[in-house]
């Protein structure tokens, strides 16, 4: 019985797993096909005078303190993909949003907001990114990531 159980239980977790993946490959591929001009070839919004991370080098949970109502909150900032940067974004009960990649040069992302809870700002925010923090912008507020 016992075996049975875990199996079970092991290819629920597979399953989820599996599940997840395919969101963030689809939301990847959306992101990518935004990034294209109407005549097929690339947006020509990068730069190359600054050693970009290698694809998939962001990927994975950071963490910051963010500022909401004069209060610091713990943020996730959830990296599915580097270039086109992709990430989701969870401020402990106050919001959620997708950042979607606009432009980009070298280390410098400027990334829309795609409010998906709460909230937050639906606006542009600039980030900084390096191989051990990510630091984001609106103009207004300011918050540094850390890998979690």
């Amino acid at each position: 019985m016992g075996v049975t159980r875990t199996g079970t239980a092991r290819r629920g977790h597979w399953a989820r797993r599996g599940a997840m993946l395919l969101v963030a490959a689809g939301m990847a591929g959306a992101v990518a096909a935004c990034g294209s001009s109407d005549d097929g070839s690339a947006a020509a919004s990068e730069s190359s005078s600054v050693a970009v991370p290698a694809s998939g080098a962001l990927s994975g949970q950071w963490r910051g303190d963010w500022q909401v109502d004069g209060k610091t909150t713990e943020a996730h900032l959830l990296v599915v993909g580097d270039d086109p940067f992709l990430a989701t974004l969870d401020v402990q009960g106050a919001c959620g949003a997708t950042w979607t990649q606009k432009s980009r040069d070298g280390d410098t992302v400027t990334v829309d907001t795609t409010v998906t809870y709460g909230q937050c700002r639906s606006q542009p925010w600039t980030l900084t990114v390096g191989p051990t923090t990510i630091t984001a912008t609106d103009g207004q507020t300011s918050v540094e990531f850390t890998r979690s």
